[in-house]
């Protein structure tokens, strides 16, 4: 989902690789330099390096020394620098582990059998996996490893329209794939289709526990993402109805696919919202600058910032 937009694979660079929601989209990944998966040949007997030429690297924001420039940075990796801070922080006291909290999940109602209303029922997938399934199967398999990309085609943008906004996307799914697996490990639940095999979701069941929905979690830490950066200055984003229905309809996507139960769904909500309520909460030393940050620095707030100004 988020490892392989325009690139990567199902869970990274090819299935049961690295960077399961961050990495890849659109030609990332960890060597990634920006997409360029490239070889370049040059022939041994002419090599250029044989030739004298050479250039000096700009110098940034008026050192002397010169700078990697920003514009070559992979966005994936660049987005990994802010993890630190993100562990660091600390909203009204809490770390981000202490303020991103869930309830336990309920129990599991199998096939002709009675629990409480609140309990999630096999039989509600089964009739799922039948009723709809059929109709979702597009959704579901684009859903699956590109979600992200899904975003980017409601806004009508891409990375090379839109780069700060797409910065800040890659940024939140980071954020986002830490929190998801940290709850994840933390819960621990089965999947559904432990409980009943013939589920048989379309594509493989993920290699990581159920609750709280990963896909669900992101999609609504974009949406929040997305609709703060396309709120004017006065009123509403314009797009902020359309990018929740299309967050909702991720999540209920993985429940007609069989990978989830509906509690891990609301769960993964309910974690994506307050993760980018954190991130709006947290300190940040840059709130007021009329100018970029000197690279390579950045919070989420002064990307957020520069990304708003691209929807002017």
């Amino acid at each position: 989902m988020g490892g392989g937009w325009l690139g990567g694979g199902w869970q990274g660079g090819g299935w049961q690789g690295g960077g399961w929601q961050g990495g890849g989209w659109q030609g990332g990944g960890w060597a990634g330099g920006g997409g360029s998966e490239g070889m370049y040949a040059m022939r041994p007997d002419r090599p250029l390096v044989a030739e004298d030429v050479s250039t000096t690297p700009p110098a940034a924001d008026g050192n002397a020394s010169p700078k990697f420039p920003r514009t070559a940075w992979d966005d994936d990796l660049f987005a990994l620098t802010f993890l630190p801070d993100f562990f660091t922080a600390k909203v009204g006291g809490k770390t981000w582990d202490q303020y991103i909290t869930l309830n336990m999940f309920p129990g599991v109602v199998m096939p002709n059998g009675t629990g409480p209303s609140t309990d999630d029922k096999i039989d509600d997938l089964r009739i799922l996996a039948v009723t709809e399934r059929p109709e979702a199967m597009g959704e579901i398999v684009n859903q699956h490893q590109n979600q992200q990309l899904c975003f980017m085609q409601l806004l009508t943008m891409t990375a090379g329209s839109h780069p700060r906004t797409f910065f800040v996307m890659k940024l939140a799914a980071r954020v986002g794939e830490v929190v998801m697996m940290s709850l994840k490990r933390k819960f621990n639940r089965p999947r559904p289709t432990q409980y009943y095999p013939g589920l048989y979701p379309p594509l493989p069941v993920p290699g990581h526990a159920s609750y709280p929905a990963g896909h669900a979690l992101i999609a609504h830490l974009t949406a929040q993402v997305l609709i703060e950066v396309t709120t004017p200055g006065t009123g509403n984003s314009p797009y902020q109805r359309t990018l929740l229905k299309l967050a909702e309809a991720i999540g209920r996507n993985r429940v007609i696919a069989g990978f989830h139960f509906w509690s891990d769904i609301q769960a993964g909500e309910a974690a994506g919202n307050l993760t980018h309520e954190f991130l709006t909460k947290m300190n940040d030393p840059y709130t007021g600058m009329n100018f970029p940050p000197p690279d390579p620095m950045f919070s989420y707030g002064s990307a957020v910032s520069y990304a708003k100004d691209e929807w002017k």
